[in-house]
């Protein structure tokens, strides 16, 4: 962001797999998951709104009650102030960023295999029995599985798996063509500056001193959720 780029950025892909209300997409027979639509949105919206203003839709004039002429902003405020309408302005959004030409877009999703774990979604299938609903069937999560489909014409996708995320450890995470990089846990540098990064921004109230940073890091192994629980203890 601070290079001009518009970032669309998801803290954590489970946001998507669990919690607020879901509803039935009757013309898909999936599933839509308004509150963590309409969460992503805001987010966007609070990041760059006044940039997705200059930024012409491409895709979706014709819908969400949208006319020609109409911008990535107002794709985005149509779902983010209507729960009917906010998983289909997030798809949208997505769409629209594969083809922005104004500005170069990168896309970052934490969490990324939890788009392929179990949802705490159910559907009834009677007064008296239920059944999961697959990852498969909720149409924002299959909307956010960016390695599976095209990069951004003048930009980039990153997504990070994590071993916390609540998935089996033996799954492949579908990447075709993509490049993948395994890192590993935070170095005893850098998290000396997490931490003071937290502190910095008040999350931490108390400063860590080097010799509880030293146990810290034999503690968690360098693993960035141990890091961030711990920390909150201070």
């Amino acid at each position: 962001r601070a290079n001009d780029w518009l970032v669309l950025y998801v803290p954590s892909a489970g946001a998507f797999m669990r919690g607020g209300s879901y509803a039935e997409h009757e013309p898909s027979e999936m599933w839509d998951t308004p509150d963590s639509a309409a969460a992503l949105l805001r987010g966007f919206l609070a990041a760059h709104g006044e940039d997705l203003r200059g930024i012409p839709a491409r895709v979706a004039p014709g819908r969400l009650g949208l006319g020609a002429g109409s911008t990535l902003a107002e794709v985005a405020e149509a779902g983010a102030g209507d729960e009917a309408q906010a998983t289909e302005a997030a798809l949208l959004v997505c769409s629209e960023l594969l083809h922005v030409e104004e500005k170069p877009v990168l896309v970052c999703v934490d969490d990324y295999n939890a788009l392929f774990g179990l949802t705490d979604y159910y559907e009834p299938l009677s007064t008296s029995h239920t059944a999961r609903i697959p990852y498969s069937f909720l149409r924002l999560a299959s909307g956010m599985r960016w390695l599976e489909h095209a990069a951004p014409a003048r930009g980039a996708v990153v997504c990070a798996t994590s071993e916390t995320a609540g998935v089996r450890q033996d799954l492949v995470v579908p990447n075709p063509g993509g490049e993948e990089f395994v890192l590993g846990g935070y170095s005893a540098d850098e998290l000396t500056a997490v931490c003071q990064h937290y502190q910095q921004c008040g999350v931490v109230k108390l400063e860590p001193d080097r010799r509880f940073l030293t146990g810290m890091h034999a503690l968690t192994h360098g693993n960035g959720d141990e890091v961030r629980k711990m920390s909150l203890a201070l």
